[in-house]
């Protein structure tokens, strides 16, 4: 299951976009996702749910927004 690669992936984008903004807290993250992106937005959830906490905590969600072919 590589969403959880692509999330771990994806918390690292976040850290680097908001480096320079000082001490946030992250309370959601979006993505999109297509038919072609070869991601399956439950998977990529289930992944989130379980990686979130050691990263930014349990108040973080993440938002997938699926776009039709």
């Amino acid at each position: 299951m590589h969403e959880f690669s692509l999330i771990e992936d994806l918390f690292d984008e976040v850290d680097r976009a908001v480096a320079g903004l000082g001490s946030r807290q992250i309370v959601e993250i979006g993505v999109t996702c297509g038919p072609l992106s070869g991601v399956e937005p439950a998977l990529l959830q289930f992944a989130f749910d379980s990686l979130v906490g050691h990263r930014y905590g349990t108040c973080c969600r993440l938002n997938i927004d699926t776009v039709p072919m």
